[in-house]
């Protein structure tokens, strides 16, 4: 046998025996490295199974703990090997949450997939936004559904701010209420420029039109600003007088910049 044939024959074993070990890994011993990457506040716990299929619970003050399951393929595991970065496909439940996704993680890198998710936006509201419902009550009323489809984000691991490097996709909101205005359906765009979100918003419904955008800066300062359009002269939403200026028969304004 060629030398060439004993140094494939000796990777190839190695290849397989790291393989094994890595899949034989308790999931506590990976996720206790990831741990101190985490934002402040999010927690960890009760983990069970192994690194290439497992559960855990996340918990973060004032939100629903949110149960975890992933599961990481052979052909990831030797993705891994290769490209020193880890690809796992991920489900996430609650109450409020239905997601699936697929992540890739590195050393310094968090990159999601959101093919399809479904949140609830009162309890979420309720619990990522605490002191600023506690600060302007007005939050608390807000509720209605969120849906993602073909969402991309990644994620620095050393920044403890938790905000995107990078996000893109889209994000309908369904039935969204709030002081009595409703509105069925809100299309938004999600883009990003070095450290700002863009949100592009888009309604369509009997009698009017909503556009405009929503500017989010970390660490949490927004700035909006909307238009809203009317087929027939004075003939606004009920809410949208109170929300908005109006500057003609059949055009009103909004611009809002503050913190969450």
């Amino acid at each position: 046998m060629s030398l060439r044939r004993y140094l494939a024959l000796f990777f190839g074993l190695f290849g397989v025996f790291v393989a094994s070990f890595l899949v034989n890994l308790p999931a506590s011993f990976g996720l206790k490295q990831l741990q101190p990457h985490l934002p402040a506040g999010l927690v960890i716990s009760q983990v069970e199974g192994r690194v290439w299929q497992g559960e855990a619970v996340l918990l973060y003050p004032n939100l629903e703990p949110l149960k975890v399951h992933w599961h990481v393929s052979a052909r990831d595991v030797f993705y891994a090997l290769i490209k020193q970065a880890l690809p796992m496909d991920m489900v996430l439940q609650n109450a409020a949450i239905q997601s699936d996704l697929r992540i890739l993680l590195s050393s310094d890198e968090l990159n999601a997939e959101i093919a399809t998710a479904s949140l609830a936006i009162a309890p979420l509201v309720g619990g990522l936004l605490y002191e600023s419902v506690r600060q302007q009550p007005i939050l608390s009323d807000l509720s209605g559904q969120v849906y993602i489809r073909d969402v991309q984000m990644s994620f620095d691991l050393d920044n403890q701010q938790a905000w995107p490097a990078n996000v893109s996709g889209h994000v309908v909101l369904t039935n969204l209420t709030m002081l009595g205005a409703s509105i069925a359906q809100l299309d938004i765009a999600l883009s990003q420029v070095q450290q700002q979100i863009n949100l592009q918003v888009n309604s369509v419904e009997k009698g009017w039109q909503l556009a405009g955008t929503s500017l989010l800066t970390p660490p949490n300062q927004f700035d909006n600003q909307f238009v809203l359009t009317t087929d027939t002269p004075n003939q606004f939403p009920d809410w949208a007088l109170i929300m908005m200026n109006q500057v003609s028969a059949t055009e009103a304004r909004a611009k809002l910049r503050g913190q969450w």
